[in-house]
């Protein structure tokens, strides 16, 4: 649309025809905007469809100093026809994003019940392997001979009461201590020699 100044179309329109053709006077906010700030674009209502547009509004140049030529111009979309193409990307967006999430929630959803079922199974074994430690424990501690057991490095790692009975230390005392602790003197050379042969 063009208006004057004052807010009257310039061009032929159905408005005109109704015998409102000055946009002003109807409060139309493009037309009062126009000639009154930069060009824009502003959300309103349609006055004859009565739906949602988006108005783009600006002024002419003119020409020299002939107000006369200073027209306002508002340039008119749907805003359904806006809208439209952005509401198919971000729906298309959405859909692939769920075609995504989907299959990931599946396989966090299995893999959470695998690590269910597996700390459920570590657990049991653990209990078992306690009772298996417990009962180790009661028969070493119950062994009617001195049983000394070291690491790969020939430190002891674990004694029973007869074999600390035998020895003369306690079991804190003989633990991490090298076996050649409890060799006499006079063999512990050989003993280490033997030692690091096997």
């Amino acid at each position: 649309l063009f208006l004057d100044r004052t807010g009257d179309l310039i061009t032929d329109s159905r408005l005109r025809e109704e015998g409102q053709a000055n946009l002003k006077r109807l409060g139309v906010p493009s037309s009062l905007l126009f000639d009154s700030t930069p060009p824009s674009y502003i959300e309103e209502d349609h006055c004859r469809r009565h739906v949602p547009v988006i108005t783009g509004y600006a002024q002419s140049k003119g020409v020299e100093d002939y107000e006369a030529l200073r027209w306002g111009v508002l340039v008119r979309i749907d805003r359904a026809d806006v809208l439209g193409p952005i509401r198919v990307i971000v729906r298309n967006l959405a859909l692939a994003g769920l075609g995504m999430l989907l299959p990931l929630a599946g396989l966090l959803v299995v893999n959470i019940r695998r690590l269910e079922q597996a700390r459920q199974a570590a657990f049991i074994e653990s209990e078992r392997a306690r009772g298996s430690e417990q009962k180790f424990q009661e028969v070493l501690q119950a062994a009617p001979d001195a049983i000394v057991m070291t690491n790969h490095e020939g430190r002891i790692v674990l004694v029973n009461r007869q074999a600390c009975e035998l020895f003369g230390f306690s079991q804190e005392e003989l633990q991490g201590q090298p076996i050649g602790t409890l060799i006499p003197e006079q063999f512990r050379h050989v003993h280490h020699q033997h030692y690091a042969r096997y």
